[in-house]
Order: structure tokens, then C-alpha cells, then sequence
């Protein structure tokens, strides 16, 4: 069974790689991430993770954020482009404790 997660962040810098190195301890595979206008630091590591093969990476640089949009986008391309069985939608805020297994 394949997991992807999906995460929109902004400015998330002390918590963000954490969350990544946590949730793929646990099983997740692969992760789709929005980045959306971060200025400290964020989109760096997200790079460093997408470097090493395990996040996809897209920028938004509008004004609004669309997350109905964007969550729909990244679930879709974690199906279709990702090979995922479960998609997990995300806050880099929330960090997942499976109950077994």
C-alpha cells in the first residue's frame, strides 16, 4: 500500500521538516506540497525533500489562497502521478499516531 500526503505551508520553517521526517518514520511514502509565498526558509527544505525524492513540489504566488483547489489538485495527482492507495490531507501543524500497524 502506497500513503501520500498533501500539505499546503507557508512560513513554516520550524516546523515543517520535522513533520516530513516524522510522518515518513511512521509509513508515509511520498508527499504533494503547496508552498504559498514563504519567505523564511520553507520552500528550502521542501527542495531538499523533493531533491531526495520523496515530495513534489508546487509554488503558488497568488494573492488568495484556493484550498479547496489545491487540495483537490494534490489529492488528484497523488492518485494519478504518485501511485497512491491513501491520500492523507495535512496540516504541518498535525502530526498522525496510527492506533496499530
Amino acid at each position: 500500500m502506497r500513503i501520500v500526503s498533501t500539505l499546503i505551508v507557508r512560513d513554516e520553517a520550524d516546523i515543517v521538516g520535522e513533520h516530513l521526517r516524522y510522518h515518513a518514520e511512521l509509513g508515509v511514502d511520498f508527499v504533494v506540497a503547496i508552498d504559498h509565498r514563504s519567505s523564511d526558509g520553507t520552500t528550502d527544505i521542501l527542495r531538499e525533500h523533493e531533491r531526495a525524492g520523496r515530495l513534489h513540489l508546487i509554488q503558488e504566488q497568488g494573492d488568495v489562497i484556493e484550498q479547496q483547489e489545491w487540495v483537490t489538485r494534490m489529492a488528484r495527482l497523488a492518485a494519478t502521478d504518485f501511485g497512491a492507495d491513501w491520500v492523507l490531507n495535512c496540516d504541518v501543524d498535525e502530526f498522525w499516531w496510527p492506533r496499530d500497524g
